[in-house]
C-alpha cells in the first residue's frame, strides 16, 4: 500500500446483528441474520450445507497439515458439514492452523470459535438490542457508537502500564466496561453471548518419548509444509528455541524460505539475537536479512497505529511496526515461533509446578496486576471456572494461563498491533500439537536443557544445533539458578505471596 490512509483498521474486521457503512473497499457478506465486513486483504470465505440449515463464516485463513492443499472454502465446507454437532467441530478445529474466526450459524443458534490460541483476537458487545463482534475495540466503538470508558483511562495512568513496555490484560475481558474478549479454548454463543469452554476436557495421554518426538516433529514439518503450500514464507530467527525449532522443521522447504531478523530496542550487531541468525544461516546456505525496527515512526505513521488500537504500544511494538512496514515484503507470510513457550514450563523453569494455584499467586507472576480491580476480577473469575470445567484434564494451570491469557492476551495484541504492517502464521498455534507437547514430561520441557526441543531439532535437522541456542549473559545465568534453586527447596513460592 502506498498511502497512509490505506492502513486504516488494516486487517480487520466486524460482524453485526445491523448494517454497518464500513469503509467503501471493505469486503461484505452475510450469514443468517449476521453482516459480516472484511478488509481487503483479510481473507473472507463462506459456505452454506446443501439442505441449507448450516451457513458459516471463515474470517482470515485456516490450514490442514493432514491435507495441505485443502483451501479455505474446503476446509470450511467440512466444518459446515459436521456443524450439526458441535463436538464434531471441535474436533476438527484440533486439527486445524492458521489464524481465523470461524462463525457457524445452525438450526439451533449461532456459535463463533476462532483459532486455538486466540490469536485473531474477537471483541464483542451489544448496543441498543444488536450485537457487535470485531476484530477490536476501535472497530467495535465505531460500529457499535458506545460511549467512551474510564476503565481504559485509569489502566493507561496506573503504575503498572507505567513500568511495563510490554503491559498486557488478561484475555475474556477488556479496556472497556460493557465489551467483552473471547478466551483461548472456548466458543461463543450468540443468543445469550455465553462463553463456554470445550478444551480441556480430558486426560491428554501418553505416548512413549521416542514415539513423542517423531510423532511431534513430523506434525510439525506437515504444519509448515502446509503454509508453504499456501503462501510464501519469511522466516523470524532469533537466538532461541521457538525459531531454532521452526527452522528445522523448515527443511524440506528451506530452499524456497526467506529468512530475516529485527533490530529493536537496545540490540546491535553483537547481540546474540542478530549475530547467531546470521552466523546460521551463513552455514545452512540460506539467505538473511536484518530489518531495522529502532526508527522512530513518522507522525502520520504514529496517528494511524493509536487510531487503529485501544492502549498501543507505539512506543516500542509501534517502532517495530514502523520498521517491517518498511522492509517486510508485502506479499510474504511472517513465519513465527510464538505459541511455543506454552509446552516450555514457562511459568515453573524448573518443571515443578506448584501444589496449588490460587488467585493471588497467578497475579504475583505479573506484578502490578493485583493493583488493577478488573484484571483481578478476571484472573480469580477464570481460575474459579477452570478449576471446575477443566479440572479432570492433565493440563496444567500454569501452562493453561500461559496458553489463555498471556497468548490470547499478551500475543494476540501484539499481532493486531502488526496487522497493519504483516500476515503472521504461527505454525504452534496448533491444539493437536500443542496436546502432544504438554504430554511430554515436565523435566523434558523445562530449562536449562529444554531436551524436547533440543531432540526434535536433532530429529528434524541436527546441524540447526552446531550454534549455541539463547547463551546467557553471566548475570542473567547467575539469577536464573538462584530461581531454580529457591524453587526446588519452596523458598520462591513463599518469596513470591509475602511480597505481594
Amino acid at each position: 500500500m502506498s498511502d497512509i490512509e490505506d492502513l486504516l483498521w488494516r486487517r480487520q474486521f466486524l460482524i453485526s446483528s445491523k448494517p454497518w457503512e464500513s469503509p467503501a473497499n471493505w469486503q461484505h457478506s452475510s450469514v443468517g441474520p449476521f453482516q459480516v465486513y472484511c478488509h481487503p486483504e483479510l481473507q473472507l470465505t463462506r459456505a452454506i450445507s446443501a439442505n441449507p440449515e448450516i451457513e458459516g463464516v471463515l474470517v482470515g485463513f485456516a490450514l490442514d497439515p493432514d491435507f495441505p492443499g485443502r483451501s479455505n472454502h474446503q476446509i470450511l465446507e467440512q466444518l459446515i458439514t459436521v456443524g450439526r454437532s458441535l463436538e464434531s467441530v471441535v474436533e476438527s478445529l484440533n486439527g486445524l492452523t492458521g489464524r481465523f474466526v470461524l462463525l457457524l450459524k445452525t438450526p439451533s443458534d449461532s456459535f463463533v470459535f476462532h483459532d486455538p490460541c486466540g490469536l485473531r483476537s474477537l471483541f464483542y458487545a451489544t448496543s441498543r438490542g444488536d450485537l457487535y463482534l470485531a476484530s477490536s475495540p476501535p472497530v467495535l466503538m465505531e460500529a457499535a457508537n458506545l460511549p467512551d470508558a474510564t476503565r481504559l483511562q485509569s489502566y493507561m495512568k496506573s503504575d503498572y502500564v507505567a513500568q511495563n513496555i510490554e503491559h498486557w490484560i488478561p484475555s475474556g475481558t477488556s479496556l472497556y466496561e460493557d465489551m467483552g474478549h473471547l478466551v483461548p479454548n472456548h466458543y461463543l454463543r450468540l443468543s445469550d453471548t455465553k462463553q463456554i469452554r470445550y478444551w480441556p476436557t480430558r486426560n491428554l495421554g501418553e505416548l512413549p518419548y521416542g514415539d513423542l518426538i517423531t510423532e511431534s516433529s513430523q506434525l510439525l514439518e506437515r504444519i509448515i509444509r502446509a503454509g508453504n503450500a499456501r503462501s510464501t514464507l519469511s522466516l523470524s530467527l532469533t537466538a532461541g528455541w521457538d525459531s531454532r525449532l521452526l527452522l528445522a522443521a523448515a527443511k524440506t522447504v528451506s530452499d524456497q524460505l526467506n529468512v530475516y531478523t529485527l533490530r529493536y530496542r537496545n540490540l546491535n550487531k553483537r547481540s546474540a539475537d542478530i549475530r547467531i541468525p546470521r552466523q546460521l544461516c551463513k552455514a545452512l546456505g540460506l539467505k538473511h536479512r536484518v530489518i531495522d525496527c529502532q526508527e522512530s515512526p513518522s507522525d502520520r505513521f504514529s496517528q494511524m497505529y493509536l487510531r487503529n488500537n485501544a492502549a498501543a504500544h507505539l512506543n516500542d511494538w509501534g517502532f517495530i511496526a514502523y520498521g517491517m512496514r518498511k522492509e517486510f515484503p508485502a506479499n510474504m507470510v511472517a513465519l513465527k515461533g510464538n505459541c511455543s513457550e506454552i509446552a516450555r514450563c514457562f511459568y515453573y523453569e524448573d518443571g515443578i509446578h506448584p501444589k496449588a494455584v490460587d488467585t493471588q499467586y497467578l497475579l504475583s507472576l505479573i506484578p502490578g496486576w493485583d493493583e488493577i480491580p478488573f484484571i483481578s476480577n478476571q484472573v480469580d473469575r477464570w481460575r474459579r471456572e477452570t478449576e471446575q470445567s477443566a479440572g479432570d484434564a492433565t493440563v496444567r494451570m500454569l501452562d493453561l494461563f500461559y496458553w489463555e491469557h498471556r497468548m490470547g492476551g499478551w500475543q494476540a495484541q501484539s499481532q493486531l498491533e502488526w496487522d497493519i504492517a504483516q500476515e503472521v502464521f504461527i505454525p504452534f498455534n496448533h491444539r493437536g500439537l500443542l496436546t502432544m507437547l504438554l504430554s511430554a514430561p515436565s523435566e523434558r520441557r523445562c530449562a536449562p536443557k529444554f531436551d524436547l526441543y533440543h531432540d526434535m531439532c536433532q530429529f528434524l535437522w541436527p546441524e540447526v544445533l552446531e550454534f549455541p541456542v539463547n547463551p546467557p549473559a553471566v548475570r542473567e545465568a547467575i539469577k536464573k539458578r538462584v530461581k531454580q534453586v529457591m524453587r526446588r527447596f519452596g523458598l520462591y513460592e513463599y518469596a513470591m505471596k509475602t511480597r505481594s
